[in-house]
């Protein structure tokens, strides 16, 4: 009888045996789920926070800040920006490129009005001496008409006085009386010939100011 009571004791019942855990225990896929959201939540969190601290974000606000206009010399299209946005530049620094194309068209055009302008003078200067120079020869007929007008008159006072006494004739009379009214009348036209010429003179003397070229930049 013993050794049935021994074979009886020594079995272990088959519901008491636990099979053997396979793969990861419920508390493991837990916190490893809790650390994921974990690192992803402190990444968003971390960029909110960047975000925020460089950033504002309000309904009402206002901005406080110097103002520096820059205006350029000259005007015409940007052909190159040499600065960055909010880069710190120093006073005499380049900052944009104007296309020189526009620019140049209105040197040349500059050029040729001077060079119009310098023909201009010449002839103006021309003018002028021609204008001198008739007021010159103007003068000398003024001169030589009033020498002979003269003359006209003393013979035809004389002659007065001779056809009186009958030492000439009528018609010698009339001749003297004849040149003396051309010496006259010739006297008249050249003294107004003169003043024409002063006159002309006058005509070229307000082209006569020099161009002054602009200076280049």
């Amino acid at each position: 009888m013993t050794p049935a009571a021994n074979t009886k004791s020594s079995a272990i019942p088959v519901s008491a045996v636990k099979p053997a855990s396979k793969g990861l225990s419920r508390n493991a896929i837990i916190g490893i789920i809790t650390a994921v959201a974990v690192v992803i939540g402190a990444g968003f969190g971390f960029r909110q926070w960047q975000f925020y601290v460089t950033h504002e974000e309000t309904d009402d606000a206002q901005i406080e800040g110097h103002i520096s206009p820059v205006l350029p010399r000259v005007s015409g299209y940007v052909s190159q920006v040499l600065v960055n946005d909010n880069q710190h530049v120093a006073a005499g620094q380049p900052l944009v490129e104007i296309d020189a194309q526009e620019l140049d068209l209105k040197v040349s055009a500059a050029d040729a009005s001077e060079h119009n302008a310098v023909a201009e003078l010449r002839t103006s200067e021309a003018s002028l001496e021609s204008a001198k120079a008739a007021a010159l020869t103007a003068a000398a007929n003024v001169e030589t008409a009033l020498v002979r007008q003269k003359k006209a008159a003393h013979d035809l006072e004389r002659d007065t006085k001779l056809f009186a006494t009958g030492a000439i004739t009528d018609s010698q009379l009339s001749d003297t009386q004849a040149a003396a009214d051309t010496a006259s009348a010739t006297y008249q036209a050249v003294s107004s010939q003169v003043k024409t010429a002063e006159a002309d003179v006058e005509v070229p003397r307000p082209r006569l100011r020099r161009p002054r070229r602009a200076p280049r930049s």
